[in-house]
């Protein structure tokens, strides 16, 4: 159960992060640092986008940090994503599944 976690979101770039938190000047800087992690950060209120989560008033945005992140932030050809929710493919409390075999083994199939 995702309760109030915050999601983490893949943002094209600082900003898109600002339509959908308030950041201020040091995390714009840690956002667009060569390390680019993720960054907790409050959530502007009734975003529209957003209100399938109100569990959480955080967001974790991060902006591209390779070569395939920067991809999916600006396909071409085709419509350019605002944000991607990134997500784990593991049940809570437990390790990730990052082989094939791993997630064929753990987690449901789809029907």
């Amino acid at each position: 159960m995702r309760g109030a976690k915050p999601f983490a979101m893949l943002v094209r770039d600082l900003g898109v992060a600002r339509r959908y938190a308030g950041i201020d000047d040091a995390e714009a800087g840690v956002l667009s640092s060569a390390a680019r992690p993720i960054v907790l950060l409050r959530r502007h209120a009734g975003r529209a986008a957003l209100r399938p989560w109100p569990g959480s008033p955080l967001l974790g945005l991060m902006l591209p940090y390779s070569h395939p992140s920067l991809l999916l932030c600006n396909p071409s050809p085709g419509p350019v994503p605002d944000a991607l929710v990134l997500t784990s493919a593991n049940h809570s409390d437990e390790p990730l599944c990052f082989t094939d075999e791993d997630a064929a083994l753990r987690l449901p199939r789809a029907l």
